[in-house]
């Protein structure tokens, strides 16, 4: 990781939201749509690669569903932290790298994109909040 702001939030923090990340790889590893939107708030903001906009948990999920039980089935996604900035101690912004993974670990239809994430503590445990995906094209 590049970057990153030790004065708001604390090693326990920064593994609880690289913990976040890791759940949203093992949905991925099951194609559970439902696992995977639990890392969201119930009112969360989603947009997907193609610009799509989701609002909240239950429509992150159905979003996933049929690419999880289609053309997505057997593909891991792999993320990597790249820079965590607290904007409060409650409040971070999170820059990943990371796309979809082939089974044989080759990318998908894009190599790695740029994933930016505004995570908030909720209650003992942090949420996505907002969520955009960008793709990088070849």
């Amino acid at each position: 990781m590049s970057q990153h702001d030790s004065s708001l939030i604390d090693a326990a923090d920064r593994a609880a939201i690289a913990a976040l990340l890791a759940g949203m790889e093992a949905a991925w590893a099951r194609s559970d749509a439902d696992l995977l939107a639990d890392a969201f708030s119930d009112q969360a903001l989603f947009v997907a690669y193609d610009g799509s906009r989701l609002h909240g948990r239950t429509a992150i999920a159905d979003f996933h569903r049929r690419p999880f039980a289609t053309h997505l089935r057997g593909m891991r996604l792999a993320v990597r932290m790249t820079a965590l900035r607290a904007l409060t101690p409650d409040i971070c912004i999170v820059s990943t790298v990371g796309s979809p993974r082939r089974p044989d670990g080759g990318a998908g239809r894009y190599e790695d994109g740029v994933q930016s994430y505004v995570c908030q503590r909720r209650g003992r445990g942090w949420r996505i909040e907002m969520f955009q995906n960008t793709p990088v094209r070849e």
